[in-house]
């Protein structure tokens, strides 16, 4: 269930209730939006609904008690812990603990979040825009946008997000696959990310730097035999969701496409 909270600029809330459901509302004020959540955080501002069914883990200090408000808890939050990405509340024992950051559970000093600490509250200039911010298996988040209402081509996909202030997304790791590879399977169709051999035939470059793709790269993400073809007519690449890895793939072939922005190092 959405509940309301009065107002507000620094927080996003995902409840640690162990409910199962989530629903939407459109009367909901964007800027301070309750979630329940079972769930890896990832939400955005303009989508109340958009949370996937993972666990939030986190580090956090020992926190306060007897802080009587949910607004008192933000604000010593981040007046004593500015690199404070938010924190937990419990609005019944009136504990306040500062969130420091999220953590894959393969984090030795990773916990997860229980019903009696309340709720899980994270600040909300983590990504701008109506990008979502997302957690991968190990604890690292990315700020991504997945466009799914129309098939383009790859310089259009890519004019789309440098638009944006973003790149194609830059799919170097295993777990970042994992992340995208969840979003083209939620609609059934493949992507493209942000590597191509335009410059020189045959050199896959990654769009977002500028880099070479590494060998370890190269084992880690593509499908066994590829790329095919960078050096002929597939100059471009996609995260196909017949492989479920990356795949050398025509640039004037039409598909939906993944933004990424770079996730600040630490929210204002």
């Amino acid at each position: 269930m959405l509940r309301h909270l009065p107002p507000c600029h620094l927080v996003v809330v995902l409840s640690s209730s162990s409910s199962s459901s989530s629903s939407s509302s459109s009367s909901i004020d964007p800027s301070c939006i309750a979630v329940p959540v079972i769930a890896r955080v990832v939400y955005s501002l303009e989508d109340p609904a958009s949370v996937l069914p993972n666990l939030p883990r986190r580090l956090t200090t020992s926190g306060w008690g007897n802080v009587s408000d949910v607004m008192t808890c933000a604000r010593r939050s981040r007046a004593e812990f500015r690199v404070s990405r938010g924190f937990l509340y419990n609005s019944v024992s009136w504990l306040c603990s500062p969130l420091l950051w999220l953590e894959g559970p393969s984090s030795s000093e990773a916990f997860p979040v229980q019903p009696s600490e309340g709720d899980l509250y994270l600040a909300s200039g983590v990504c701008s825009g109506t990008f979502q911010v997302l957690e991968m298996s190990t604890g690292e988040l990315a700020c991504l946008k997945h466009f799914t209402a129309s098939l383009v081509n790859y310089d259009l996909a890519s004019q789309s997000c440098a638009s944006l202030g973003a790149y194609l997304v830059a799919v170097k790791t295993i777990p970042k696959l994992e992340l995208v590879r969840d979003l083209a399977l939620g609609t059934g169709m493949s992507v493209f990310i942000g590597l191509d051999a335009l410059v020189q035939p045959g050199v896959l470059v990654w769009s977002r730097d500028g880099e070479v793709l590494t060998d370890k790269q190269h084992a880690d993400v593509f499908s066994m035999g590829e790329p095919s073809d960078p050096a002929g007519l597939e100059r471009c690449v996609e995260l196909s969701v017949i492989t479920l890895k990356l795949n050398d793939f025509a640039c004037n072939a039409t598909l939906h496409y993944v933004c990424e922005k770079d996730l600040p190092a630490q929210i204002p």
